[in-house]
C-alpha cells in the first residue's frame, strides 16, 4: 500500500506542479498588460517552479534524479519568451550548482541543452504559427537533446542513464510538453479573447478611438490617482455642416470624412492626451496640465489639420472644417461638467461662423489663478 501510495504521489506532484504554473501565468496574463514585466514575473514564477521541482526530485537510484526543470524551462522558453526562459534557466542552474555532488556538470549542461532546444522550437514552431499536437510532440523531442549529455558520463553509470532513465525522461518530456502546450494556447486564446472584449468595450469601432464611456473612466482615474489637483482643459468639437457630407456623398463617404480627421487630429497631440469620439460627429478632447496658451496652440493646430486640405474618397473632394469650444478646469470637475461647459463655447464657436476656436470664460479663472 505504502508502494502504491509513493507511486500516484510520485506522478501526481509533476502534475499538479504544471497546471499550478499555468494557472498562475493565466492570472498573470490577465493582471499584467506590460510585456517586459509580464515576462520578468512569468520567468520568476517558473523559477520558483523549477527549484520547487528540484527539490522534490524522484530518485532512482545511482545517485540519479529525475525532475522537471529541463522541461520547465524549455517550456518557459518556447511558450514565454527568452527573457522569462533565461531567468527560469538562470535559477536552475544556480540551485544546481548550490545543491552539488557529482552530477552538478551534468545537470546544468542538460538544463542549457534543453533551453537552447525550446529557442529553436520557438523560433521554427512557434512564430511560424504552427500550434498543434504535432509541433508539441516535436518540442517533447527537441528537448529531450538533454539526455545525450549522459554520453559524456563514465560508464557503468552512462548505460544507466541512457538505457535506464533516458526513455523515461523522453516520455516525460513529451507528455509534459504536450500537457503545458495544450493548456498554454488555452489560457492564451482565453487572454486574447478578454482583449479583444475589453477593446470592444472601450473603444469606438469606426475611427478606434476612446469611447464615451472610457475616456469618462480616464478622467475619473486621472482626478483619483493624483495627489495634487489635476488642471485640464477639454476640446469639444464637431463637424461643420456633417449632414451635408452624408446627404450629398452617402454615409459610407461621412465615415471615412470621420476616420480621416481623426487620424489627422490624433497626430496633433501629445502621448498623454486623451482623444475621444463621443458619437456621431462629435469629438473631445482632453489635455491634462496645460494652460491657454498651450491649449489654444493645440486646438488651433487641430483646426488647422481638418481644414487645410480636402479629403479625397474616389473622384470627389471633400473640404472639411470643425467647430471647437474649449473650456479650462483648475479642480476635479466631473466629465460631464465639463463637458456642459464646453459645450456652451462651442456653441459660441458656431455662432460666429464655424471653422473656428472658441474658449470658454473659465480660462479668465485659469489667468487669474482662481481654481475654477
Amino acid at each position: 500500500m505504502t508502494d502504491a501510495t509513493e507511486t500516484i504521489t510520485t506522478f501526481v506532484q509533476p502534475v499538479a506542479l504544471t497546471i499550478t504554473l499555468v494557472y498562475l501565468y493565466g492570472v498573470l496574463a490577465k493582471s499584467q498588460q506590460n510585456k517586459f514585466r509580464l515576462e520578468l514575473s512569468l520567468g520568476l514564477l517558473f523559477g520558483v517552479g523549477v527549484i520547487a521541482s528540484m527539490m522534490a526530485p524522484i530518485n532512482v537510484g545511482e545517485g540519479f534524479i529525475i525532475d522537471l526543470r529541463n522541461l520547465l524551462i524549455a517550456s518557459a522558453i518556447a511558450f514565454l519568451g527568452p527573457l522569462a526562459g533565461v531567468i527560469a534557466l538562470i535559477t536552475g542552474v544556480a540551485t544546481r550548482i548550490n545543491i552539488g555532488g557529482a552530477g552538478a556538470i551534468y545537470g546544468v549542461a542538460g538544463m542549457l541543452v534543453a533551453g537552447s532546444m525550446g529557442y529553436i522550437w520557438r523560433h521554427l514552431f512557434l512564430n511560424q504559427g504552427h500550434r498543434n499536437l504535432i509541433s508539441l510532440v516535436m518540442l517533447g523531442v527537441m528537448m529531450s537533446a538533454h539526455i545525450l549529455v549522459g554520453l559524456t558520463i563514465a560508464e557503468p553509470q552512462r548505460s544507466t542513464f541512457i538505457f535506464g532513465l533516458g526513455p523515461y525522461l523522453f516520455a516525460l518530456n513529451v507528455v509534459g510538453s504536450v500537457l503545458l502546450g495544450v493548456l498554454f494556447f488555452r489560457e492564451q486564446a482565453l487572454n486574447i479573447k478578454i482583449d479583444e472584449l475589453r477593446t470592444a468595450a472601450t473603444t469606438d469601432p469606426l475611427t478606434s478611438l476612446m469611447n464615451r464611456r472610457s475616456v469618462i473612466s480616464a478622467v475619473e482615474e486621472m482626478q483619483t490617482d493624483s495627489k495634487t489637483v489635476v488642471s485640464k482643459v477639454m476640446l469639444y468639437f464637431d463637424l461643420d455642416n456633417f449632414k451635408d457630407v452624408n446627404d450629398n456623398y452617402g454615409h459610407l463617404a461621412g465615415d471615412v470624412v470621420l476616420k480621416v480627421i481623426s487620424e489627422r487630429i490624433a497626430a496633433c497631440l501629445r502621448p498623454n492626451d486623451l482623444f475621444s469620439r463621443l458619437g456621431g460627429d462629435e469629438f473631445v478632447i482632453v489635455l491634462p496640465d496645460v494652460g491657454r496658451a498651450i491649449a489654444e496652440e493645440i486646438a488651433e493646430r487641430c483646426r488647422l489639420a481638418v481644414c487645410s486640405s480636402p479629403i479625397q474618397i474616389g473622384d470627389d473632394s471633400i473640404d472639411v472644417t470643425i467647430s471647437m469650444g474649449a473650456t479650462y478646469s483648475g479642480s476635479n470637475q466631473k466629465f460631464q461638467n465639463l463637458l456642459s461647459t464646453a459645450d456652451d463655447a462651442l456653441y459660441e464657436a458656431k455662432r460666429e461662423g464655424r471653422n473656428r476656436v472658441a474658449l470658454h470664460e473659465s480660462f479668465l479663472h485659469e489667468e487669474a489663478g482662481i481654481a475654477a
